[in-house]
């Protein structure tokens, strides 16, 4: 194959022919050879070049006018890169997922020639049709999340398999995946709702709120703990019952809650098999009760005429009560003298 003729000029005035083209450097493992006569550079030994080894050469070459010989001279030989290596898989081929997750995992390759683009497909495996491949980015996952207690893989062994490949648009290859799919034995808090926050009213005066209940799936029994919220060191649960109480009763009249506003928050916490936990935000809303006696605001007095007449108007009595948005009712007059 040839790379180019090598070209060179002479002062002298006669008609000079160039002899003698000789490579002197440069030629690492005499990848390229010389026409000692033209000065065609040529291919001596395809095999030797490798874009991925040596992306240039820097050949020093002599010739000569069959008297003198010229100094070296640099001729550079860019190797143009080729799609020859073959895309190698560099992502695990067996993989451990839990139950009830969808994402398996991102497929990546590695190839030696520059600037790679791949491609990713599912070709075969017993349980392909469960998977789906994203072709760019190489995501695999579960066409809808397994579960351990139900099995769908043929072998119904939770050992989901899936083959796949990878191409570079000229070469190819390809892995077979297995997924393994682990049981999770998780916990779950469903009283007052359910979910991560809920919200519970009691009237003030009471220590009692609510019964902490939980689903485990796996054996031991659930126990429950405080773990955090504003208010947590004003409540107590019980570690096995779960019932949840105030260590003392609120006065509606004195909150006492970090926010002075009648609302206690507390997190509780429901922990099951493997140490599996479940955690909800309890916020405890203290609601008025009706417990104060009202107080007649003392020393009133009021001025009449002595010729008033009957059922007009002395004045109004005034009264306080500690509670909250209370209305009187029932003033009756229990006793008293003229003076």
């Amino acid at each position: 194959t040839s790379v180019g003729t090598v070209l060179a000029t002479d002062g002298d005035a006669t008609a000079t022919v160039f002899s003698s083209w000789t490579i002197t450097a440069g030629n690492t493992n005499s990848v390229f050879a010389i026409n000692s006569s033209t000065g065609e550079i040529t291919v001596n030994d395809a095999n030797e070049l490798d874009y991925e080894s040596i992306t240039s050469y820097s050949l020093s070459i002599t010739v000569s006018d069959g008297v003198n010989t010229s100094a070296a001279e640099t001729v550079t030989v860019d190797v143009n890169d080729i799609n020859d290596e073959i895309p190698v898989f560099a992502s695990a081929s067996a993989i451990n997922i839990d139950e009830n997750t969808t994402n398996v995992i991102t497929l990546t390759a590695t190839d030696g020639d520059v600037g790679t683009t791949f491609t990713f497909n599912k070709i075969g495996g017993d349980d392909q049709a469960l998977f789906t491949i994203n072709s760019s980015t190489g995501a695999v996952a579960f066409t809808s999340a397994p579960d351990y207690e139900t099995p769908l893989d043929i072998n119904a062994d939770n050992d989901y398999i899936v083959q796949v490949s990878v191409s570079d648009g000229l070469n190819s290859s390809t892995q077979t995946i297995t997924v393994s799919v682990d049981n999770v034995t998780g916990i779950t808090i469903t009283s007052n709702g359910g979910g991560a926050t809920a919200g519970i009213s009691i009237p003030e005066n009471s220590t009692s709120i609510a019964t902490v209940t939980s689903i485990n799936e796996g054996v031991e029994i659930p126990s429950y703990s405080i773990v955090g919220g504003a208010d947590q060191a004003k409540f107590n649960i019980h570690p096995t019952s779960g019932v949840l109480t105030l260590l003392s009763a609120p006065d509606y009249e004195s909150a006492q809650d970090a926010g002075g506003n009648n609302s206690y928050e507390v997190i509780a916490r429901a922990t099951g098999d493997g140490g599996a936990t479940d955690d909800q935000t309890i916020t405890v809303t203290i609601t008025d009760v009706n417990d104060i006696a009202p107080v007649i605001t003392a020393s009133q007095s009021f001025s009449i005429a002595e010729n008033i007449a009957n059922s007009g108007a002395v004045g109004t009595v005034l009264a306080t009560d500690g509670d909250a948005g209370t209305s009187f009712s029932s003033w009756t007059e229990t006793g008293g003298t003229g003076a």
